[in-house]
């Protein structure tokens, strides 16, 4: 399976897949973790979901990770309750700490499930997370189409 990022400012695929600090749905502060999405415009929207105001992708680059056929993946549960913060993080954390797997397989809250998008969180810390390493590619800067981004500055 293949993985997307866009990662900001990052000279090279293995710093854009260094895990951050900050908290996320699925991980508490300090629990560092990489979110990843199985498409590109899926990992395009997790990031313009947290950003305060539109202005544009400079800086950003693209990313990808290959994960090996028989690598240790786990599937959220069917019908887990994703818009619950405390129960994803609780989910999450307990996932990571006991290093279940190297990958956990989740819905994206953007995205209605019946599409088939997910994110991929990736454990740095799982044994089993090195054999990405080969697989890592940081494919350049990460631009979009300007007629998006007007779209998104205009009041209405």
């Amino acid at each position: 399976m293949r993985v997307w990022r866009l990662a900001w400012n990052r000279p090279n695929a293995l710093a854009a897949f260094t895990p951050g600090n900050g908290a996320g749905r699925f991980n508490p502060p300090g629990v560092g973790v990489i979110y990843t999405s199985t498409t590109l415009p899926l990992a395009v929207l997790e990031v313009m979901a947290h950003w305060e105001e539109y202005f544009n992708f400079e800086g950003y680059v693209t990313c990808t990770a290959d994960l090996p056929d028989d690598l240790n993946v786990e599937h959220l549960p069917e019908g887990f309750p994703v818009t619950d913060r405390e129960r994803c993080r609780e989910y999450g954390l307990s996932w990571h700490e006991e290093s279940r797997a190297a990958a956990l397989v989740v819905p994206s809250v953007l995205m209605p499930e019946v599409c088939g998008e997910r994110n991929v969180i990736l454990n740095p810390a799982h044994p089993d997370f090195d054999r990405l390493l080969p697989s890592l590619r940081l494919h350049g800067p990460f631009s979009l189409d300007h007629r998006i981004l007007g779209a998104l500055r205009t009041p209405n």
